[in-house]
């Protein structure tokens, strides 16, 4: 349904709160996310979303969500079902279920039901409210507000995009050239995930360098200083506050060696122990942090000091 106005939405006969929506392909879809928007849902609605052929999804549907809340948040009248996991089937059925609604009807603009791709997205990244008014102001500087219209919208920054990753962002900007709306979840799972979810139009932005160490391009110029750097061509490793470096054959373990004399900005010693420090009471304190990196590249399995003050 990708019109999004009300006035030609899905919508049952007045006294109907609770229907369903089922889609059919003619193909195996790998269904990971639904999400209704624009509704006129309350934060009392329920949803159940089942997948399977058309014939067992009421019977036997290969997955079954059970009656959920669908999530929705005063004054944003979105549902959003993002399932543990892709299911590839031909059929989704979504029953929606608002008894208390005081319409006395559900009216559902928008909607998206198919595949879903997850990524890491930078703390960079921001949210607001585009709110646009046509107010007038009269000489006595009284104010008539005429709301125009409000769209919530996500400025997302990947920070880094692996090889592998590249075709699908191929993809996506190809879908946003087209102009086709693209749903947007930025936390999986949490309580506000409807309500912070964007289904909507992409902007794509540019791309930064792409080659060895792409994760790293900021860094190279505005971050702190690296036990080991990239040189100017990016491609190779130079010391920096370590002054040497060596690898097992295997590739699995790697000895640095720290320069002496290197000190903190308060003066004191910068020495092997601030590294077991940060491995052992900080990095591997599950309090403190609770997933490690994702990236198994920048987690290290096992550290230790040896005699000689490097950290292996």
């Amino acid at each position: 349904m990708p019109i999004g106005a009300a006035s030609v939405a899905w919508q049952t006969p007045a006294g109907t709160t609770a229907a369903a929506l089922t889609v059919t392909t003619t193909a195996a879809v790998a269904w990971r996310a639904v999400s209704l928007n624009r509704t006129n849902l309350t934060t009392a609605a329920t949803i159940r979303v089942r997948v399977g052929s058309a014939a067992s999804l009421t019977t036997a549907p290969t997955y079954d969500s059970g009656t959920v809340s669908a999530g929705v948040a005063v004054g944003i009248g979105q549902a959003l079902h993002v399932m543990p996991a892709a299911v590839s089937a031909l059929a989704m059925r979504i029953d929606i279920s608002d008894p208390a609604n005081p319409d006395g009807y559900l009216n559902i603009p928008l909607a998206y039901a198919g595949p879903g791709t997850e990524f890491n997205v930078s703390y960079s990244s921001d949210a607001g409210l585009d709110v646009r008014r046509g107010d007038t102001t009269t000489r006595g500087g009284q104010v008539f507000v005429d709301a125009l219209s409000r769209a919530r919208g996500w400025n997302l920054h990947l920070g880094y995009v692996r090889d592998a990753t590249l075709g699908w962002l191929d993809q996506l900007e190809a879908t946003a050239a087209q102009g086709r709306n693209i749903l947007f979840v930025p936390r999986i799972g949490n309580a506000r995930a409807a309500a912070e979810s964007v289904f909507g139009l992409l902007h794509p932005g540019r791309r930064g360098f792409i080659g060895p160490g792409d994760g790293e391009n900021g860094n190279r110029i505005m971050s702190a200083d690296k036990p080991l750097f990239f040189d100017a061509s990016g491609t190779d490793l130079m010391p920096c506050l370590c002054k040497a470096w060596e690898v097992s054959a295997d590739g699995r373990r790697t000895k640095l060696h720290l320069r002496r004399g290197l000190r903190w900005s308060d003066g004191s010693p910068h020495t092997a122990d601030d590294w077991m420090f940060w491995f052992n009471d900080l990095y591997s304190n599950r309090d403190l942090v609770p997933v490690p990196a994702p990236d198994p590249t920048r987690s290290p399995l096992a550290a230790r000091e040896s005699a000689d003050g490097t950290r292996r």
